[in-house]
């Protein structure tokens, strides 16, 4: 840790700016590299501002496309804010503009993938299943927009949040502020309204979270998390009609 604080030190970098521009909002810094919002034109083709990305709510569209910030604090205190991924796009479209915030994940089938680093330290990108210890998904190599990682997360049931760590596991922080050693936020979220399509959120880390000597630019990781939707009825029915023809399918070659 001393030796992150004296590299954070000797680059000039930035006090940290704690104070919401909106409310439930982090506020996202400039420190001079690559923003949040430019990592958002990059991936997505927007034309984004760190002032829209700061002012939270709706901050771009591309097309039919529709980009939210996420809210980040749960300001009610309901566990029934946290965000639903069972339901794959169904929730997550209620997600932007209500009370669910990031911090807390429940239940559904997850996939994740590395989308950007830009980071002086190792990454890690993992999960914490019930209040336990930060666990790894895998881990992120490369840098700037050249990153490799990836997994299907598979069924979760239950509460978990999402974390990130060096590569030997150390450093965690967790997007339920409470799990982090200086209670602070260090994830922003922002959820991909592709209308239709199949929905995603974009989650960016900041890996310092030493009070006073972070920048909090939120560049050090940025994970793409897509919840598999569950079937509809209609094809739940779909799938039983097949079965069905199947097995009598199976019978009449048997016979």
């Amino acid at each position: 840790m001393a030796s992150r604080q004296m590299a954070l030190v000797a680059g000039g970098v930035a006090a940290i700016v704690t104070g919401p521009a909106f409310a439930g909002f982090t506020t996202v810094s400039d420190s001079g590299e690559t923003t949040v919002a430019e990592i958002l034109n990059q991936l997505l083709g927007s034309s984004v501002s760190l002032t829209d990305v700061n002012n939270g709510g709706l901050v771009g569209t591309v097309g039919t496309t529709k980009i939210y910030r996420m809210n980040d604090t749960n300001t009610s205190g309901n566990p029934l804010d946290a965000l639903r991924l069972d339901f794959g796009n169904a929730t997550a479209a209620s997600s932007a503009s209500s009370s669910i915030t990031d911090q807390l994940w429940v239940d559904g089938t997850v996939n994740s993938f590395a989308r950007a680093r830009f980071a002086g330290f190792s990454q890690e990108f993992g999960r914490q299943l019930d209040n336990a210890a930060h666990s790894e998904v895998f881990e992120v190599n490369g840098s700037g927009f050249n990153v490799t990682g990836s997994d299907s997360m598979g069924t979760i049931t239950g509460n978990f949040t999402l974390s990130r760590a060096d590569q030997d596991g150390t450093n965690a922080q967790f997007s339920d502020p409470t799990q982090n050693a200086n209670s602070v936020d260090q994830m922003i979220t922002f959820y991909i309204d592709r209308q239709g399509a199949v929905d995603s959120w974009l989650v960016f880390f900041e890996d310092i979270d030493d009070l006073g000597r972070s920048d909090r630019d939120f560049n050090d990781l940025v994970i793409e998390i897509r919840a598999v939707p569950l079937p509809t009825t209609g094809a739940l029915a779909g799938l039983g009609l097949l079965g069905m023809c199947g097995l009598g399918f199976a019978r009449r070659r048997s016979s």
